[in-house]
């Protein structure tokens, strides 16, 4: 048992930085990545971007590989921060917001329809004087 927590030991403080780093980014871009969409985002039936995308289809494919590849990075650092000190949930959340896959609208609109999630983000939306999420049917 000794061995594999001191092969941990030299790591400890990278992992408390990434776990600083992803409570910061919790606290500045979830909200305001949340106060961005418009209050009909989980009840339209196909998702619609929520930016215009212009540019070169090069440059918007770098960026889309950049910004997976990130997502990517949180999924994983959240994951060995359930199990290591840090927000693992919170930071999972970051990646899947940012990661393409098939089925993330019906996922978002499953975790949505949580009453604890609604009312936390309406909350927000209403402190920032946004209209209130609309909710899906289930």
């Amino acid at each position: 048992m000794s061995d594999w927590i001191s092969f941990f030991t030299p790591y400890l403080p990278w992992m408390a930085l990434g776990s600083f780093l992803s409570l910061l980014i919790v606290i500045v871009l979830l909200p305001a990545a949340i106060l961005q969409l418009p209050e009909d985002y989980f009840v339209r039936t196909r998702r619609q971007p929520v930016g215009k995308k212009k540019g070169h289809p090069v440059v918007m494919g770098i960026i889309t590989l950049v910004k997976n590849s990130l997502g990517l990075t949180f999924i994983v650092a959240g994951i060995l921060m359930t199990i290591l000190p840090g927000q693992g949930l919170l930071t999972i959340l970051i990646g899947l917001m940012l990661v393409n896959f098939p089925g993330k609208y019906r996922l978002e609109q499953a975790l949505i329809r949580q009453q604890l999630i609604s009312r936390t983000l309406n909350s927000l939306r209403r402190k920032a004087h946004k209209q209130p999420f609309e909710l899906p049917e289930d």
